[in-house]
């Protein structure tokens, strides 16, 4: 997930993945062609850690715009921290290989992006549908 995000999925290449892995080339293809069905466990890790974020930004017994808040200085300062790591600003990862593989991706990660993006989207919905409720908004 880390070489896709730092390059982009269309140039990362299986060399790439089996290198950082230590892998021998046939395994990647002996795992991928027994799975292909499924997400790379990477892809389900990455998605399982940002849905935890996402639930600790967005957790009902915070005040709505605590909530919100929590949520934009998350992404005000996790650039930072990718900056001083990688040499650059890499934006959101979710976005970035969603943005890349919508139009040509295989169709797994394409319903796994759109599907992560509508549940991301339901706690802003959420945040914003409690402010208005208690005459914040």
């Amino acid at each position: 997930m880390d070489l896709i995000w730092h390059n982009s999925y269309g140039t990362t290449s299986v060399d790439a993945i089996c290198d950082r892995a230590g892998a021998k080339k046939g395994s990647f293809y002996y795992f991928l062609s027994r799975n292909r069905s499924s997400p790379p466990p990477p892809w389900k890790r990455t998605g399982t850690r940002r849905r935890r974020k996402w639930i600790r930004f967005f957790s009902p017994t915070i005040p709505p715009l605590g909530r919100l808040d929590r949520y934009f200085d998350f992404v005000q300062r996790s650039p930072r921290g990718t900056s001083e790591e990688c040499g650059s600003i890499l934006g959101c990862p979710l976005l970035s290989i969603g943005s890349e593989v919508s139009t040509s991706g295989p169709q797994m990660f394409v319903k796994r992006s759109t599907g992560s993006l509508d549940r991301k989207m339901s706690y802003f919905i959420s945040a914003v549908r409690d402010a208005q409720a208690q005459g914040l908004y």
